[in-house]
C-alpha cells in the first residue's frame, strides 16, 4: 500500500489496470491517494480530492470482491487524519452496494439524496466528521435532506456549476447536469432511498 501523489507515469499505471476515466479525472486532481499494488501491477485505487474532500475508489476488474475498497478507504482514512482534514464526503448510486458498505463501513453516514435527472437517476451523498468542524459540516448538510433543502442544492448545483470541479475535484463537463422540476418532483428523504434499496440493515442511518 502506498500514500501517494498522482504524476504521469502513476496516472498510465491505472490507465493499464482498467480504472475508468471518470476516477482518473479524479486521480489527477487528488491532494494524494491509496494505491495497491500486486508485484508491480495496481489493484485498485483511492482519492481525495477537492475543497469538500470528495472520496472514492476503484478497483482492477480482476482483483474485485477482495475487500480490497475497505484496505484503500482504511489507508486513505488515516492519511486524512494526519493531515487534520475536517470532514471526507462522497456521493454514490444506491444500487453500488459493495461502495456504499465499503464507505460506511469507515463511518461515513448518508446525509440526502439527491436526483439529478430521469437520465441520471440519484445519488446517495455522505459525510464523514473527523473533528469539530466536520461535525457541524454534518449537521448542516443534513438539512439538504428536506424538500427545502434538497431545493437549494439543486439551485446551488445549476447556478455554481463552473465552481464544482474546484469543490469536488472533478472534471466539470464530467458533473451530470439538473433537471431542477425533475429534482424538486421526485424528492425523497435518503432513509427512504435507503429503505427502497434494502441495503438499511447495512449502513449507518444519520439520526432522525
Amino acid at each position: 500500500m502506498a500514500v501517494v501523489r498522482a504524476d504521469g507515469a502513476l496516472i498510465k499505471e491505472l490507465e493499464r489496470a482498467g480504472i475508468s476515466e471518470r476516477i482518473l479525472d479524479n486521480c489527477r486532481n487528488a491532494k494524494f491517494l491509496t494505491v495497491l499494488y500486486d508485484g508491480g501491477d495496481v489493484e485498485g485505487v483511492c482519492f481525495v480530492s477537492g475543497f469538500l474532500n470528495t472520496i472514492g475508489t476503484e478497483v482492477a476488474a480482476k482483483y474485485r470482491g477482495r475487500g480490497i475498497s475497505g484496505a484503500l478507504l482504511k489507508e486513505m482514512l488515516g492519511e486524512s487524519k494526519r493531515r487534520k482534514m475536517p470532514f471526507l464526503t462522497g456521493a454514490f448510486k444506491p444500487a453500488n452496494v459493495p461502495s456504499i458498505r465499503a464507505h460506511t463501513g469507515i463511518g461515513c453516514a448518508p446525509v440526502f439524496t439527491f436526483h439529478y435527472s430521469r437520465a441520471e437517476g440519484k445519488e446517495i451523498v455522505v459525510l464523514l466528521p473527523l473533528g469539530r468542524r466536520g461535525a457541524l459540516a454534518g449537521r448542516l448538510w443534513r438539512a439538504f435532506d428536506t424538500r427545502a433543502g434538497n431545493a437549494a442544492f439543486a439551485l446551488l448545483i445549476k447556478g455554481a456549476r463552473p465552481l464544482l470541479g474546484a469543490l469536488a475535484g472533478f472534471d466539470t463537463d464530467t458533473i451530470p447536469r439538473v433537471d431542477l422540476a425533475y429534482s424538486l418532483r421526485n424528492f425523497e428523504k435518503v432513509r427512504d432511498t435507503i429503505k427502497r434499496h434494502g441495503i438499511d440493515q447495512h449502513l449507518n442511518l444519520p439520526p432522525n
